[in-house]
């Protein structure tokens, strides 16, 4: 592997960050690792469920009951749910900066070696996999989780000043994943979708071959993926049977553990308890049972169908 590199410090962030859309799966963990980093955080979200809130205000991060902030940010941003007219975004003007969640998570990680996860279905059970598994092992590292983990006490974003590594996923929904350039991307599987934005199946190909062709030092990827991938960095592979899509993402999980520290744990997924809103169960008697699950991809639909 490459020499470790000298991490961002802290004090290169922004000193006061004002999120729009707080409350989001993919705001609320950027809001605590910014926290953690000693940036001063505030928010708004108009639809803020209460366990959220809680989990925002046990980390010292300001909620806003109306989305003016008392003290004027350093920078606003945005999740993709809040539109560019948004009454604080006209108000401030060009007096703040304002930012898509992706736009300033790829600021963040410019500075230090980012392991990208990325691919149309798991990137969050993957992600928290692959964070459960550097933990159990000691290797140091920060990360950004796009959701919340089951077990309330585990933090779904960490920020680790003495290392140069960050692990988060990379979302290509929005088109942000053009702004990235990873030292390592695990690519967990391909199939179109977004069809807004990527017109074609071999549109949005051509979004993750220019990804991996801007890693610098390693792509993991399933066997048999048949893309032709001109790049500079290395290739893992791991197996994908396409049979149990659990399954398949502790594969890449151990794929991308084993490239970064050497190793996975003895028992990689002991302290793994699952992803919020992924096959949890909302109620249970007798011959009843009503889960709730974030599948909302044809794919994602069927697997989730055929498992159960």
């Amino acid at each position: 592997m490459m020499a470790a590199e000298t991490p961002k410090p802290a004090s290169a962030l922004p000193q006061a960050v004002c999120l729009l859309g707080i409350g989001g799966m993919g705001m609320a963990p950027l809001a605590i690792y910014l926290a953690q980093a000693g940036c001063h955080m505030s928010g708004w979200d108009d639809n803020l469920l209460p366990h959220v809130r809680d989990l925002l205000v046990r980390n010292g991060i300001e909620i806003l009951d109306t989305n003016e902030p008392r003290e004027t940010p350093s920078l606003l941003v945005r999740s993709s749910a809040v539109r560019e007219d948004h009454p604080l975004i006209a108000q401030l003007g060009e007096n703040v900066r304002c930012l898509r969640r992706g736009e300033f998570l790829a600021e963040i990680a410019s500075g230090l070696k980012l392991v990208a996860i990325v691919g149309s279905h798991g990137k969050t059970t993957t992600t928290g996999m692959l964070i459960n598994m550097l933990g159990d092992i000691g290797f140091d590292f920060s990360y950004v989780l796009g959701g919340l983990f089951s077990n309330d006490a585990q933090a779904p974003a960490h920020y680790c000043p003495d290392s140069p590594w960050l692990v988060a996923e990379v979302d290509e929904s929005d088109g942000t994943i053009e702004q990235f350039s990873p030292a390592i991307t695990l690519v967990v599987n391909f199939d179109w979708d977004h069809p807004d934005r990527y017109a074609s199946e071999e549109d949005l190909r051509a979004a993750f071959t220019r990804l991996l062709g801007r890693t610098s030092e390693a792509v993991i990827l399933p066997e048999g993926l048949g893309w032709d991938l001109p790049m500079m960095a290395s290739t893992e592979t791991f197996v994908a049977s396409g049979l149990n899509f659990n399954l398949d993402n502790a594969n890449a999980a151990m794929a991308a553990c084993r490239y970064l520290a050497g190793r996975v744990p003895e028992n990689p997924l002991a302290n793994f308890g699952g992803i919020h809103r992924r096959q949890d169960v909302l109620y249970r008697e007798g011959s009843c049972c009503v889960m709730a699950d974030y599948a909302h991809h044809p794919t994602e639909i069927r697997a989730l169908l055929s498992m159960l």
